[in-house]
């Protein structure tokens, strides 16, 4: 039977061919060991890739949810913190407002004026907060402010008020204002009426409906405004400072159950952004699974073909290296 041999050259091809493939395949291996999937899971599925499909968009799917819940569960936990600090402001200053009005001190009157035009100020920053660049209480328009300054308030009510009068005219006049469409709402509120419900899942969402200009608050405002009247010029009288200190004080107090409702409203919200959360979260991890299943490698035969690239690339290397050695005087 006639040998047949393949030539210096040729044998050098072929083993640089053998190499690469041989690593190749160890590298392969290596990452499928590594990250527990495999690299081409067509392949491994025999092309009956519709299974994988389908978990991969519900994967997906799950993934936008829980992102939106995550987004939003942060948005509610930060209303809930200036509503808190709103609440917080008006009950301390009612307690303190019907104290002085009760007293008629006029040092006890100057300090509760003050401290009301703070309250008013700390709850205008409270209701201007934002959180990722997007304002909270402003409905759709969140990339603005929903209200303006103290002064700019202060200013449009005193002009809806009219001439200086009875603190009971102007506290009249206020909740006029308050309540018509075309006065606090339209002169002072910058943001939009309509808010936009969040999706939580299929056919399911959560409303963070509370803005600047929520009716629920028209209380809050007439207590805070009616104390920061009380350091204006026009009703230094000290009558009117006991006067407007009394009725600053009983609305705030008596606009404490309102606060509390509008925080139950988010506290809802917050209830279904959390259920959201966990639903979604564990939906991720059955689906997660599932996946697994599907294209997962099997450690044990994968280590063990590892093993064996890894003996055939040495084998490789050692038979190149001997090739390199080899010589005329060698071979004969």
């Amino acid at each position: 039977m006639t040998a047949v041999s393949i030539g210096d050259m040729a044998q050098v091809f072929l083993l640089r061919r053998h190499n690469a493939t041989t690593s190749r395949e160890l590298g392969e291996l290596t990452a499928d060991l590594a990250r527990g999937t495999v690299a081409d899971p067509g392949r491994h599925l025999g092309g009956k890739i519709s299974p994988l499909a389908v978990i991969e968009a519900e994967l997906s799917r799950a993934s936008a949810y829980v992102a939106v819940a995550d987004q939003n569960a942060t948005r509610a936990a930060a209303m809930q913190a200036s509503l808190g600090r709103i609440s917080d402001a008006a009950s301390s200053n009612a307690t303190a407002l019907l104290r002085a009005a009760q007293s008629g001190e006029a040092s006890g009157l100057s300090t509760v004026a003050r401290a009301a035009m703070a309250a008013l100020e700390d709850a205008v920053a409270a209701l201007n907060t934002r959180v990722a660049d997007q304002s909270l209480f402003a409905g759709m328009a969140n990339d603005r402010a929903p209200l303006p300054d103290t002064a700019a308030i202060l200013a449009s009510a005193k002009a809806a008020i009219g001439q200086p009068g009875l603190p009971a005219d102007a506290a009249a006049a206020l909740d006029a204002w308050l309540a018509d469409p075309n006065g606090f709402q339209a002169q002072i509120y910058r943001g939009t009426a309509d808010t936009s419900p969040v999706p939580i899942g299929p056919n399911e969402t959560a409303n963070l409906d509370v803005t600047a200009a929520d009716p629920t608050l028209r209380g809050t405002f007439r207590g805070l405004i009616l104390g920061a009247l009380m350091s204006d010029p026009d009703y230094a009288a000290q009558s009117n400072q006991i006067a407007l200190a009394r009725l600053a004080g009983d609305s705030l107090i008596t606009s404490s159950s309102d606060r509390v409702t509008l925080s139950a409203r988010i506290g809802m919200a917050e209830a279904r952004l959390t259920a959201a959360q966990s639903r979604h979260a564990a939906e991720q991890l059955v689906l997660q699974q599932a996946r697994s299943d599907l294209i997962a490698v099997d450690g044990y035969e994968t280590s063990s073909r590892l093993q064996a690239t890894e003996a055939r690339l040495e084998m490789i290397y050692t038979l190149t290296s001997r090739l390199s050695r080899l010589s005329l005087v060698d071979y004969l």
